[in-house]
């Protein structure tokens, strides 16, 4: 045995095992790697997030932190050892509640939860949030996983419980479980790390240290003489395409692999594949590679500068490009306001902070290159990895894997042109699972903003003009920044009537961090701006903060500042209506408190949003294709990538009841580029209205074949009965023998594939137009205290109402609400990051368990006749009201607003501060 391995025995989920490790080696690699429990992941492998926990001996043990050898003698248990071939009533539990979402935290979350109720049968709230406060998770908000933990020991394991799907007819506005979800809960969903070939090369990536710098290569194959086991090492010389990528192709700009100058920390110039041990075991000390480092700006005030380099030759001034929207004559109109107030608000980078690092493997299949990774939008990865590696576009295969959290930043491609590459070039397979670090240093972020606005009113309370003005640093490449400069202006307006407006948002090159997509593409930020100055106007006008944003919100027939008229479905005000009972009681309760503590005030705030579903004033097409086979399924092809969602249980719900028959009839197919048509990409809250609407028209579309075929009227009904289609139309009754007929070349007797992209008109040079087919709505209350002497905030409670034009699945809804607002809690207080500084789980925060409050959450149903049964999106809408809530809750208790974001215990306290001595 090779010597520095050690014989180690153990118990795992009831086995004995004994096997040769290193007593060094982590854990959860063991359990991993050695033992294939890939329901043990990997997140950060330091102990901070908590989603490789087991339990060792009954103790909760983050299985990353222990060495093999501590293992020894132990009884360890995972997810995949917490039931018998059926679900615990644990596990039932948390797809009752909805409890998984995107499932990469799931495994760990009920792991804990198992111990915690092993020792307290019936735990109370604050004991499930102590329990579970080590295990991060960035889609649930948490609240669903402390609701099913809680009701956990009422419930029976799954074998009696009731998993029934809703019967014909019955889908929408139903909320079955998770069609997805039993894997999620067992351990059985598998990743991007979670699958990788065994004689798959490892893949490491070498990175830029500089935020700008020139380099150059050595005596590379000469190095790699010198390094039994690897393979070969590549650089921008081996791409055989266009060394060029990006999310929108005008403005592609970023390198596979970089050529010369590197424009960012943690850029990659270099892949070096070797077998796992050789990679595991490498120090890229000798590695042959000098830096002459250049100068560098990490702000758009220095990139703006006279005399400041270009980050690209061809982009002047360091601006990619400018977006505008002008309605009507806000200088006149501010130059006769009878109020008006002005203002400035600074946001921070934001990391996305999914649990999943980036992972994936290549492999050839014959002559065609498949790609297996976690992804937001498959066919955008296929187009570009096939552009860089000079293949044909049907030459990539892109198969997602389970999607461990996304919320934008996987929508641009990162390791998959990479790993392409070294497949391409070896022959062999090659996997990468980015570390925590790396993930964190070369992804993109939440774009930090530079913002001033003024707004004015007429003498009665009605807006007479608004002028925005936004800079958003977009850093070294393009990515998202196009997206984020024009869709600000249309929306920092904020859902209400504003007749004279002019916005500019503007995306400025740094060396700093890519800033690309995040949940609501700048909108978040532009509304902290407007919505904060809303505030101040009411307090001018003396008005109710929520009267005076009824006043003024959008309502039927309302024209908004794109010039766009509102025929219907306007939910704003319905939604403010909803909340007015609430703002009542909370303002009361926040008066008593005040009244009563000194060192200590309550505050209480609100914040409206609107946001465009899809894409703004471009094509924005999905296509679902939809079949039944001859042994007497629904297949669904189902393209659009559920990253935590929904999607795939969504389009499936829409689909059962345009086509006619349950849910519990359809089978998936994934979003594998081979098998699915494209149903665009998981992004802009788009896929419940846009794929919805084709999987709408492609379930009626097949439900007209097969009354056709049975020559029958749209009144007849359809069931799926062993192999047969059973058609009723009053006391006629016919069969379909689906064996009997003739298959397609798809292996199907029955098909149909429909495409769906909104109505939307181009904006003009004054940004007029219709940007959106569909808008969704939201507004949200936040309760808060806040400490005078320390500035720490403690939640109280958000009271959320949302319009989603029709749930059609209520549960969902209620956990994408809850998400995302514990998103916007980490934005307003907590969330920071610094490029060198807080490139890990330790040192950037995001919210835990025990930092998100009661939400109660009011679904407001206005419903939009474009949207599918009335549906519209909402995934980013429910994140952008909670920043400005926050801050208006804090300016309400403290009397000052706190306008550089995250709103820090020592922001608060320098406010205060300067309140005191102005």
């Amino acid at each position: 045995m090779n010597p520095r391995l050690a014989q180690t025995a153990f118990e795992v989920n009831g086995a004995a095992v004994s096997l040769p490790v290193s007593p060094v080696r982590r854990l959860s690699s063991v359990l991993r790697d050695d033992l294939h429990l890939t329901g043990v992941k990997v997140g950060c492998d330091a102990g901070d997030c908590g989603a490789c926990t087991v339990l060792v001996d009954g103790e909760p043990v983050c299985a990353c932190l222990m060495p093999a050898a501590s293992a020894t003698g132990t009884k360890i248990t995972t997810v995949e050892g917490l039931a018998n071939g059926s679900l615990s009533a644990l596990q039932a539990s948390f797809l009752e509640h909805g409890a998984a979402q995107c499932g990469i935290c799931t495994p760990a979350l009920l792991v804990a939860a198992t111990a915690l109720l092993a020792r307290v049968p019936e735990p109370s709230e604050a004991e499930v949030q102590d329990a579970l406060g080590g295990i991060l998770c960035r889609c649930t908000g948490y609240r669903k996983i402390i609701a099913a933990v809680m009701a956990a020991p009422q419930r029976q394991p799954a074998a009696g419980i009731d998993f029934r799907l809703p019967p014909t007819g019955c889908a929408i506005g139903a909320s079955p479980v998770r069609l997805d979800g039993a894997a999620k809960v067992t351990g059985a969903e598998k990743f991007g790390a979670d699958a990788f070939p065994e004689n798959a090369l490892a893949v490491l990536v070498v990175r830029s240290p500089h935020y700008h710098a020139r380099f150059g290569f050595g005596d590379i194959d000469g190095w790699t003489q010198l390094h039994p086991g690897i393979v070969g090492v590549f650089t921008a010389a081996d791409i055989p395409g266009i060394n060029r990528f990006g999310v929108i192709a005008p403005f592609a700009d970023q390198p596979a692999l970089a050529e010369q100058e590197v424009r960012f920390r943690g850029e990659a110039v270099a892949l070096i594949a070797g077998e796992r041990d050789a990679i595991a075991d490498l120090d890229l000390a000798d590695f042959p590679i000098t830096w002459t480092e250049l100068p560098h700006m990490l702000q758009p005030g220095e990139a703006e500068a006279e005399g400041a380099h270009l980050v690209h030759e061809n982009r002047a001034g360091n601006i990619l490009t400018k977006g505008f929207v002008e309605h009507g004559d806000p200088r006149t109109a501010l130059a006769g306001a009878g109020f008006i107030v002005s203002g400035e608000i600074e946001t921070s980078y934001v990391e996305h902070a999914y649990i999943e690092p980036e992972a994936g493997h290549a492999y050839m299949d014959g002559n065609t290159l498949v790609i297996v990774a976690c992804t937001q939008a498959p066919y955008m990865d296929r187009a570009d990895t096939a552009k860089v590696l000079a293949l044909a576009p049907e030459k990539v295969r892109i198969v997602p894997t389970a999607t461990g959290g996304g919320f934008g930043s996987k929508l641009d491609i990162s390791l998959q042109p990479l790993i392409g590459l070294v497949a391409l070039k070896t022959g062999r397979p090659a996997a990468l699972a980015y570390s925590r670090n790396e993930s964190m240093i070369s992804t993109t972020k939440r774009h930090p903003a530079s913002m001033k606005a003024t707004i004015g009113t007429n003498t009665d309370g009605r807006i007479c003009g608004m002028v925005f003005d936004g800079d958003f640093n977009t850093g070294a490449y393009a990515s998202w920044g196009p997206t984020v400069a024009n869709r600000v202006p249309v929306h920092a307006s904020g859902p209400y009537v504003t007749p004279n407006y002019r916005a500019t948002g503007r995306a400025i090159h740094t060396n700093g961090p890519i800033s690309g997509a995040f949940r609501g593409f700048g909108v978040p930020q532009a509304t902290i701006m407007q919505e904060t100055l809303y505030d101040e106007l009411a307090d001018r006008l003396g008005r109710d903060r929520l009267d005076f944003r009824l006043q003024n919100c959008l309502r039927e027939g309302s024209v908004t500042v794109t010039g766009q008229v509102m025929d219907a479905s306007v939910g704003i005000a319905a939604c403010l209506e909803a909340l007015t009972l609430h703002w009542t009681r909370a303002l009361a309760d926040a008066t008593a408190f005040n009244a009563c503590n000194d060192a200590v005030k309550r505050g209480v705030g609100i914040a409206s949003c609107w946001y465009g579903c899809g894409n703004t004033s471009l094509p924005n097409p999905s296509t679902i294709k939809v079949a039944v086979s001859p042994d007497g399924h629904v297949v669904l092809h189902q393209g659009a990538v559920d990253i935590g969602q929904g999607s795939n249980t969504v389009i499936a719900q829409i689909c059962a009841d345009a086509l006619g028959l349950p849910l519990a009839t359809f089978r998936l197919n994934s979003a594998d580029t081979a098998i699915s048509p494209d149903a665009g990409k998981t992004s802009a809250s788009r896929q419940t209205f846009v794929t919805g609407k084709a999987a709408e028209k492609a379930g009626r579309s097949l439900r007209d074949q097969i009354l056709r075929f049975a020559n029958v009227s749209a009144k007849a009904t359809l069931a799926l009965n062993a192999g047969t289609v059973v058609v009723r139309e009053g006391e006629a009754v016919r069969r379909i023998d689906l064996a009997a007929l003739p298959a397609n070349a798809d292996g199907y007797v029955f098909q149909a594939t429909e495409s769906y992209d909104p109505p939307t008109t181009p904006l003009d040079e004054k940004g007029q137009g219709k940007p959106y087919a569909v808008y969704g709505y939201g507004a949200q209350i936040a309760e808060l205290e806040v400490d005078l002497k320390l500035g720490t905030v403690r939640l109280v409670k958000i009271t959320a109402a949302h319009d989603v034009g029709k749930a059609i699945n209520p549960v969902m809804v209620e956990g994408q609400i809850e998400g995302g607002i514990a998103q916007g809690i980490g934005m307003a207080l907590m969330e920071e990051y610094i490029p060198g500084r807080t490139e890990n789980l330790h040192d950037y925060l995001i919210p835990t368990i025990g930092d998100v409050p009661p939400i109660e959450s009011i679904l407001v149903e206005v419903p939009d006749s474009e949207g599918p049964f009335g549906a519209k999106g909402l995934g980013e809408h429910v994140l952008i009201p909670t920043a400005p809530a926050i801050l208006n809750a804090i300016r309400h208790a403290t009397g000052v607003l706190v306008t550089k974001v995250p709103a820090t215990p020592s922001r608060i306290m320098a406010a205060i501060k300067a309140r005191a001595t102005s």
